[in-house]
């Protein structure tokens, strides 16, 4: 239950952070439909929810593939959530507020990492 659990805040978190990142270095662009701004958001995104796909599936691997599996959908998820807040974060405190988010999901991280179970070494 630990490694699942760990697997998908890790993941999540991963994902978010990597969303943060990006859309922090991008934030004085000129914003609209049509502009670089725009296709960088999309890959920004696209980049963070593959990483929590990614770092779900490696972390909670030595559960089985399903359960790695379902493990790396629901951290696509918790990534995509924190995707949302992003935009909160961005018209409460402009690029602070996003580096304050990406700051918590390195949080999040840290505090996950502790609850994983150590490897075993028996061969």
């Amino acid at each position: 239950m630990a490694t699942a659990l760990a697997a998908i805040a890790i993941g999540a978190a991963s994902g978010g952070a990597v969303i943060c990142a990006v859309l922090a270095a991008a934030h004085g662009m000129p914003r609209g439909a049509e502009s670089a701004f725009a296709n960088i958001v999309l890959g920004g995104a696209a980049a963070g929810l593959a990483t929590a796909a990614s770092v779900g599936f490696a972390l909670a691997r030595r559960l089985g593939v399903w359960r790695s599996l379902l493990a790396a959908i629901i951290a696509v998820s918790g990534a995509a959530l924190v995707a949302v807040l992003t935009t909160v974060a961005d018209i409460a405190a402009g690029r602070t507020g996003l580096l304050v988010l990406g700051v918590l999901c390195a949080a999040i991280i840290a505090g996950a990492a502790r609850l994983r179970p150590a490897e075993s070494t028996a061969a």
